[in-house]
């Protein structure tokens, strides 16, 4: 297994190489384009060619294949792994944000160097966050001196995000969901228990890196956008998906919900029509992203539907419903109420999420409901 993530076997050399040459080429390719929305849209297709082949497995497994050839290696010894690792899911969002953004003219004079260390910056080029090229060239420009607010607050941060992720994430792992854990698991309890710990290891390992990405790029004088804002204690979907992977949603309401809502409205569409489809085809993408499989497709809907049904419950109780200041603790009561429903939706998505297959998770839920 070690040999399989040597630096030969992943052909690290290879990888910097390419990563720093799709950089350049869409550098140079925007510049030679300019503000040509049909051609910016041909680049944005071509960058999504490329996720595909690096989500979907059989077209992975053929370029892993053929990175080993290269090496003189056998094809044998390929791994969706040798190249799934490289972060490009993240460089696919900040190559589309410096495209789009080229093509509006709101995307600031940048040097390749600068171009290319906004791409790859080290710290969040794996699982971000997503940060904004104007916002991130801002401290880029900024004269480097060292800073001990800044320093000490970096090690704080990356030595909370290395508890998070090193000692309470793989301390829950043990016993969180996971293929092998599903199929041995009996009794809704321990199902439920399983589910539960998946939940707060997704977290915790996420939330984790993210403060040790926060942490290194603060020191270095980069404040690098927040992701997390105590997402299960949010007493409904909306606010749960404004607090958790935060940069991932608000590039997905930039770039493709808000642009889609306001194209639906041009044609005259029902304002829950366009919701809708607005909501669930953005939250479908969000799971392909992670994956081009059935169940990331399905966790994908579950939040589309939730978001749904959520504004249109929101806008039917706005009105009807609306609770007096002067009762704060039934105000109290409905958002504990609300978050418990909330953190319960969510969990059992992640029973899509975590497994594999459709089937093994619809076992899943026959056991978490005693069926």
């Amino acid at each position: 297994m070690a040999a399989r993530f040597s630096v030969r076997s992943a052909a690290l050399h290879l990888v910097l190489i390419a990563l720093a040459a799709v950089a350049s080429l869409t550098m140079l390719m925007g510049r030679l384009i300019g503000p040509r929305p049909a051609w910016t849209m041909a680049l944005v297709i071509g960058l999504i060619a490329l996720l595909i082949v690096l989500k979907y497995e059989p077209f992975t497994q053929a370029f892993a294949s053929t990175l080993r050839i290269w090496q003189g290696q056998s094809a044998a010894e390929a791994s969706a792994f040798d190249v799934r690792w490289l972060g490009f899911s993240y460089i696919f969002f900040r190559l589309v944000s410096a495209l789009r953004d080229r093509a509006a003219g709101k995307l600031p004079g940048m040097s390749l160097r600068e171009f290319v260390t906004y791409v790859v910056f080290a710290p969040a080029l794996i699982a971000g966050p997503i940060d904004r090229p104007d916002r991130f060239l801002k401290d880029l420009r900024s004269t480097f001196r060292f800073n001990l607010a800044d320093a000490t607050e970096g090690a704080r941060r990356i030595a909370i995000g290395a508890f998070k992720k090193f000692v309470v994430a793989d301390l829950i792992a043990v016993f969180a969901l996971n293929e092998v854990n599903a199929e041995q698991a009996h009794g809704a309890p321990w199902v439920w228990l399983l589910v539960y710990a998946y939940a707060f290891r997704l977290y915790f390992d996420f939330s984790g890196y993210t403060d040790i990405a926060i942490g290194v790029a603060r020191v270095f004088g980069i404040r690098l956008p927040e992701n997390f804002n105590r997402p299960y204690l949010k007493p409904n979907l909306t606010q749960f998906w404004n607090s958790w992977h935060m940069s991932l949603a608000h590039w997905f309401r930039a770039y493709y919900f808000n642009p889609l809502t306001r194209a639906l409205r041009t044609r005259a569409w029902a304002m829950p029509a366009i919701i809708f489809v607005s909501q669930a085809t953005t939250m479908l993408l969000i799971g392909l992203w992670h994956g081009i499989t059935w169940n990331f497709a399905i966790w994908g809907l579950w939040h589309g539907l939730g978001l749904f049904v959520h504004n249109r419950w929101a806008d039917f109780a706005k009105a009807r419903l609306a609770i007096s200041p002067e009762r704060p603790r039934l105000q109290q009561a409905v958002n504990v109420v609300g978050v418990l429903v909330t953190f319960h939706f969510v969990v059992l998505g992640w029973v899509w999420f975590a497994l594999p297959d459709v089937a093994l998770s619809l076992e899943v839920f026959e056991k978490l409901f005693g069926l």
